[in-house]
């Protein structure tokens, strides 16, 4: 066998293993994710940070449920689906740019407490005189919150309600300092 037919024997054998090796790679991380997704069961709570790993990125971590703020997992879906309104934080995992699925979360915030909405963490509680930083365009008090979806709300306020878990937030809006 001549010299250039080996070369090209060995090279097309390293370039299968290179493929395959790939292959075995995206498909374990592929597993880890969905591992992870699966290991929040619906109805328990997490705590949502930013996470060091790059950009936009935000980590879960299990919680109690009366950890201030917190959110309690009403489901898991797949990649391609929504969440049931715009109402619910959505925390997905990505390999290799491809989202292998989704989690929908509820937030569990408390009557009286002040909250702004932070990108990429979605909640930050203000101090409890309801001041604080102010960095966002939303920042909102708990007026009143029913286990029931769809409950009344008054009228100086916003309902936000989740089908699932059952829940109404009563929600009215900061002025900014």
């Amino acid at each position: 066998m001549n010299v250039l037919k080996r070369i090209g024997i060995i090279l097309v054998s390293l370039v299968i293993v290179a493929v395959v090796r790939h292959y075995w790679q995206e498909r374990s991380a592929k597993s880890s994710a969905d591992k992870e997704l699966d290991s929040y069961s619906v109805g328990e709570c997490v705590t949502m940070a930013k996470s060091d790993e790059g950009v936009g990125n935000v980590e879960l971590t299990k919680a109690d449920c009366g950890t201030d703020p917190s959110y309690t997992v009403a489901s898991r879906i797949g990649a391609d689906e929504k969440c049931p309104s715009e109402h619910y934080s959505e925390y997905s995992l990505s390999v290799n740019y491809e989202t292998t699925g989704k989690l929908c979360l509820v937030e569990n915030l408390v009557v009286g407490h002040c909250y702004e909405s932070e990108f990429m963490t979605n909640i930050t509680k203000l101090n409890a005189d309801c001041r604080g930083g102010l960095s966002s365009s939303n920042p909102f008090r708990v007026v009143d919150r029913s286990e029931t979806a769809d409950a009344p709300c008054p009228a100086d306020s916003t309902a936000v309600s989740f089908a699932d878990p059952a829940r109404t937030y009563c929600l009215a809006p900061l002025e900014t300092i």
